[in-house]
């Protein structure tokens, strides 16, 4: 199994009595200089930072972090990731076959992530990451960064808004559109092309807003889950 530091970065654990076990793990690299500070905000999905992969004839690792980014930066910055909730840094897998995106279709996060996993969570999480590394790091506070992709990318702005400590964001890869919007974009492409016919677009529109109305009358449920209501 791979752990934090075979990769070049320190894990540590914040304990909150709301948010729970936050963990996050920071670039070893001159750890103890005085740098800026990169927040790595990740984008969807209950993954772990690392997959070990043995695949039929060969063992490959899998990063879910940025490795250039973080090899460009780990010398002048101080750059953490920050784990999802309940997820482990590292997963190991076997498959018989060399289609890894596959399993990732039907990779099933844990009840933890799928209980804890808001908007919400993450940027109080990171605010108390950045809260911490300011105390216990010796952090330039002229340049404290939170960048983030995809499902990263809304979340980026959001901490920089809640944490006045940030004083720049990058937001990369990010949707254009509201996310309850973006799946019924998806389907009126694929009526377009032909893929499905008008009534069944229609129809899984209809699906789409039920599960929207279910989800929106509950809001304290942590049974009710759809990707796409993460950003309301």
């Amino acid at each position: 199994m791979i752990i934090a530091e075979d990769i070049g970065f320190k894990e540590y654990t914040i304990h909150d009595d709301e948010l729970g076990t936050i963990q996050f793990y920071v670039s070893k690299q001159n750890i103890k200089k005085k740098k800026p500070l990169v927040i790595f905000e990740q984008g969807s999905g209950g993954y772990p930072s690392v997959f070990l992969v043995h695949f039929p004839d060969t063992t490959v690792t899998i990063p879910f972090i940025e490795t250039k980014v973080f090899e460009i930066m780990k010398e002048d910055f101080h750059y953490v990731d920050i784990a999802k909730p309940g997820t482990p840094f590292s997963m190991e897998v076997t498959l018989e076959d060399y289609n890894f995106m596959h399993f990732l279709e039907y990779f099933k996060p844990s009840k933890e992530y799928e209980e804890k996993l808001t908007l919400e969570w993450r940027v109080k999480a990171s605010s108390l990451v950045i809260d911490y590394m300011c105390n216990h790091f010796q952090i330039d506070t002229s340049k404290i960064i939170v960048w983030g992709g995809s499902e990263g990318a809304d979340v980026a702005p959001a901490v920089a808004n809640y944490n006045k400590k940030v004083t720049h964001v990058v937001s990369m890869n990010g949707s254009g559109f509201n996310s309850l919007l973006d799946p019924i974009i998806n389907i009126r492409n694929d009526e377009i092309k032909g893929e499905i016919s008008g009534q069944e677009a229609q129809n899984q529109i209809n699906d789409l807003f039920e599960q929207y109305k279910d989800i929106f009358q509950n809001p304290t449920s942590t049974d009710k889950y759809c990707e796409q209501i993460f950003h309301c």
